[in-house]
């Protein structure tokens, strides 16, 4: 059974260990410009040879209060406004079903990121909108795999 982590400071103590998960997969820092809805902004993205995406993660404190996970598929263009394929992003505090992620804990204290529903909308967007062939979307798979199955 998994329950949903609501505390702040477990739920800080997750994002944190999610962070470092992520980096050790996505290895090389690149500072790029990520485009969203109405601006962008300058980040690092740390990118994954192994694995062709980015990652970059904040938080995020305004009126939304919840952490910032965006992804994207390809190698960051430093320079260029890079398009985010997906974001996670679980509430600092409490349960918020508007965010699109939560932590979650086993009874033995293993913490997990309670990411499946969305990992389902991915896929879609990713057969929808991008022609990956075989080899890309098994390593797609086998990464989601990793990141859910190491993360504890």
């Amino acid at each position: 059974m998994i329950d949903i982590v609501a505390d702040k400071r477990l739920i800080a103590k997750c994002q944190k260990q999610f962070i470092l998960r992520l980096k050790s997969i996505c290895k090389e820092p690149i500072l790029c410009k990520v485009g969203y809805r109405g601006n962008s902004d300058n980040v690092t993205a740390f990118y994954s040879s192994k694995y062709n995406f980015w990652s970059t993660t904040s938080k995020i404190t305004s009126e939304n209060n919840r952490y910032w996970n965006a992804f994207g598929i390809g190698k960051p263009t430093s320079g260029k406004s890079n398009s985010i394929t997906v974001e996670i992003n679980p509430p600092l505090e409490g349960i918020n079903r508007s965010t699109g992620g939560v932590f979650g804990q086993t009874l033995r204290e293993k913490y997990s990121f309670c990411i499946e529903a969305k990992l389902a909308v991915v896929e879609k967007v990713l057969a929808n909108n991008y022609s990956l062939n075989k080899v890309e979307w098994n390593s797609f798979r086998q990464m989601t795999m990793e990141l859910k199955l190491n993360f504890v």
